[in-house]
C-alpha cells in the first residue's frame, strides 16, 4: 500500500559558487543539486522566508548570488508507504538512491525527486501538475490518498 498526498513545501532557487553550494545544508531542508552553479533548495511548507533567509547567508560570499522563492513555480506529491518505491518504478526509469535526490524522467517529464526511506517526493513544473496528478493515480491504482 501506499499514499499519495499534494504536499506545498517551502522552494527556493539559488545560483551561486559551486563551492559554496557543496557546503550549503540548511536544516530540515533538501537541497537538489541542477548544476555546478544551481540547486533548489525544499523544505517545510510555510517556511519560504525562513529558507530564503537560510540559504542568503550560506551564500553571503558570492556577491553575484541569486535566491529566490520559487515554490509557485513548482507542484509536488509524495508517495509514501511500503509500495511506494514499485508504485515510482511504475512512472520513471529513474533509479531512486536510498536517500538523496536525483532528476529526470517521471511520466516523460523533467522532474526532481527527492527519495527517503519512508517517503519519495516528486517536484514537477507547475504547469504539469493536475495533468501528473491524474496520471500517478492513474498508473499506480495502489496509491491511495486526497490533495492536502
Amino acid at each position: 500500500m501506499a499514499d499519495l498526498r499534494r504536499v506545498r513545501p517551502a522552494i527556493v532557487a539559488v545560483h551561486a559558487e559551486p563551492a559554496l553550494l557543496d557546503a550549503l545544508s540548511p536544516a530540515d531542508a533538501i537541497v537538489h543539486r541542477v548544476a555546478p552553479d544551481e540547486a533548489m533548495v525544499s523544505g517545510a511548507a510555510g517556511g519560504s522566508d525562513a529558507l530564503v533567509e537560510a540559504v542568503t547567508q550560506a551564500v553571503a560570499d558570492d556577491v553575484g548570488a541569486v535566491v529566490l522563492d520559487v515554490a509557485d513555480g513548482w507542484a509536488a506529491w509524495a508517495i509514501a508507504g511500503s509500495d511506494s518505491r514499485r508504485a515510482f518504478s511504475r512512472v520513471s526509469p529513474l533509479v531512486l538512491p536510498d536517500a538523496g535526490s536525483i532528476q529526470g524522467d517521471v511520466l516523460r517529464l523533467p522532474a526532481r525527486v527527492a527519495a527517503s526511506a519512508d517517503e519519495i517526493v516528486v517536484f514537477v513544473p507547475a504547469g504539469y501538475g493536475a495533468w501528473v496528478e491524474r496520471k500517478l493515480r492513474e498508473r499506480c491504482p495502489e496509491l491511495s490518498g486526497v490533495d492536502a
